[in-house]
């Protein structure tokens, strides 16, 4: 069966079963402290990746909700420059409108000047050739 001394054998088998044991057990006691720090920091990532998903829901709400005021505030620009442009045209316009009932004005009262300063020339004659004519009966 054996060689050497009956019993040594088994003894050492023995001895190196309780060893192995032994290191199986430290093994194991690490082993479970190892698991439990992992399944500690499992439990914290998972509430941390919780309320990181909330806050990216709350942000991405949130992004929606200015990209939509965006999008608005852009339209009243483009409506307010519109607008702007319109009312530059109007101005523009009337003031050509303007320009030319001016320029209308100056002209019909140089008209009138002249036909006032005819008037007056022709009513100076004819005043003239009255007194003229009563100076000589």
């Amino acid at each position: 069966m054996h060689d050497g001394v009956p019993g040594e054998a088994p003894a050492q088998t023995v001895a190196a079963l309780r060893l192995d044991l032994a290191e199986a057990q430290r093994s194991k006691g690490q082993l479970q402290v190892q698991l439990k720090a992992t399944s500690e920091e499992l439990e914290m990532l998972k509430h941390k990746s919780d309320r990181e998903g909330r806050a990216i829901v709350q942000l991405s709400v949130e992004r929606a909700t200015l990209a939509t005021r965006i999008r608005d505030r852009d339209e009243e620009l483009k409506g307010k420059s519109k607008l702007l442009e319109d009312v530059q045209d109007e101005m523009l316009a009337l003031n050509i409108q303007l320009n030319m009932v001016d320029e209308r004005y100056r002209t019909l009262e140089k008209e009138n000047k002249d036909l006032v300063d005819r008037w007056m020339a022709r009513m100076s004659k004819e005043a003239d050739a009255m007194n003229d004519a009563s100076k000589f009966s």
